[in-house]
């Protein structure tokens, strides 16, 4: 009983996050062009990893693009589940250019093997032409994470739902690889924000 009532809750959740972000979608072309440029909070530096489909994927394929970038692991038992399926809600109301892209990295490339980002894709119905899962050696993708996005990231192997601790954050990259805004996965105005920022972020380039 307590496991359906939990289940309940999420699906609520995730139903009014929906209806959150449809509203959003609907006047971020007016947003973009009534607010001034987001400020630059860091760049990424180049870097090459391999997603789902144990292709070669970085900097080369994402320059030039806008991107959000967010963090997992399949086999957590934690938010890794409920980020996912924001992220899924984000990209089905805010992902109207053809050219934005998700990208989602694993913090635990040891157990995530492209042939098991692969299956969780399919699992959470991530379309592949929209979002990419990446994975590759683990001292890397800590260095990104820590010095590139400036995000935190830790192994915690005591804990049993995330023996990996990384953040919740979601982050807007732009088409030179500049950090544009983070934004809580879990917050429905944080997640608000980012579709509204992603649409000034749009019109920016439109306009440059």
């Amino acid at each position: 009983m307590k496991f359906a009532t939990s289940q309940r809750v999420l699906a609520l959740t995730f139903l009014a996050t929906s209806v959150f972000l449809s509203v959003t979608a609907a006047v971020w072309r007016i947003a973009g062009w009534m607010s001034p440029p987001l400020p630059v909070l860091g760049q990424l530096p180049d870097f090459e990893l391999v997603d789902q489909e144990g292709q070669i994927f970085g900097t080369r394929e994402l320059r030039g693009r806008i991107w959000v970038a967010s963090f997992l692991f399949t086999r957590c038992r934690g938010v890794c589940p409920a980020l996912t399926e924001h992220m899924r809600h984000f990209a089905s109301r805010c992902l109207s250019a053809s050219d934005v892209h998700l990208v989602s990295f694993s913090v635990d490339p040891e157990h995530d093997t492209p042939e098991a980002l692969r299956r969780y894709a399919r699992e959470h119905g991530a379309a592949r032409s929209k979002w990419t899962f990446v994975t590759g050696d683990r001292d890397k993708l800590y260095a990104l994470i820590r010095e590139g996005f400036r995000l935190a990231v830790s192994d915690e192997e005591n804990r049993v739902e995330e023996p990996i601790v990384h953040s919740e954050r979601f982050v807007l990259i732009d088409r030179d690889l500049n950090i544009r805004g983070y934004y809580h996965g879990l917050d429905r105005e944080a997640l608000q924000r980012l579709c509204r920022d992603l649409g000034r972020l749009v019109q920016e380039s439109a306009q440059g």
